[in-house]
Formats: C-alpha cells, structure tokens, sequence
C-alpha cells in the first residue's frame, strides 16, 4: 500500500474586518448620533441597550445606536461606555463611545474618519480603539461585546 503525504500549509490569521474608535466627548448619545449621521451620510438608530447585571452593583444600561448599509455591506455601531453605576469597560473609563465600522471596511480612509469626528463640536477626541492599553482580555472582551451587539 502507497504511502500519501500530507502537507500543511500555514495560513495568516485573517485581518480584522472591523474598525473601532474610541470617542472622547461631552455631547449626550442622541447628539452625538445626530452628529455622526449627518459627517457620515449615515441613518445610525437606538436599539435595545446593552445591559449588564453584576450580582454585586446594580444594573448598567449602555445606549447602542446601530446602522446596517447594504449599498457599501457594513456596519456602524455606536455605543456609550458611560452608566449611571460606571463604564462598560472598566480599564477605560474616560472613554465617553465607541464607534465601529464592520463588514467591507477595504474602502475606509481612517484619516477621512478622523476628520469628520474633528468636525464635530464638543468631540475633544477620537483615536483607534486599539491604540488602548488593555491587555489581551480586556481586547477579547471589547470585541465580544460588540460581536454579541451584532447578532
């Protein structure tokens, strides 16, 4: 009996197909939505907030604003890391949002990104998500919130 050889080929992991920002700003969600729909030609809407209930401290309620373009096949979340009992992300707590591009991002100039946030009054800054500090789990749990904000 022939043997068979088996070869493996090492593939690169997949790039991310996501953007994510974080958003700095005193403005409230709804102002901020507006804003953000009118520099992106965008229609971003309130879904169900985010809701955490931590046995020890209250319930934490985050808005979600949410915009599906089927023309350009993408995603845009924004969703408030600030509660009335404290922040979605613990390690992060003067981020105010969170903003996120998913889908067919290949088109995005992040430097067109980042000058339509500085048109916006009262967003004192805007900076790539993963230029935070956070350790490897704090990463994984960003994205796993919004990967479950996404089903």
């Amino acid at each position: 009996m022939k043997r068979k050889e088996l070869k493996l080929e090492v593939l690169e992991a997949p790039e991310q197909d996501f953007l994510m920002y974080s958003i700095f700003s005193y403005l409230n969600d709804y102002h901020l939505c507006w804003e953000i729909n009118q520099k992106f030609g965008i229609r971003l809407s309130r879904c169900n907030d985010y809701v955490i209930d931590r046995q020890k401290t209250s319930e934490r309620a985050f808005s979600v604003y949410h915009f599906f373009s089927q023309e350009e096949r993408r995603t845009y979340l924004l969703v408030s890391n600030k509660s009335e009992y404290g922040p979605l992300m613990l390690d992060l707590p003067k981020v105010d949002y969170f903003f996120r591009i998913s889908g067919l991002i290949e088109g995005i100039d992040e430097k067109e990104v980042f000058s339509k946030f500085r048109k916006i009054e009262n967003v004192m800054m805007t900076m790539n998500a993963e230029n935070h500090s956070l350790n490897k789990k704090g990463k994984e749990q960003l994205i796993n919130i919004f990967e479950e904000l996404c089903q």
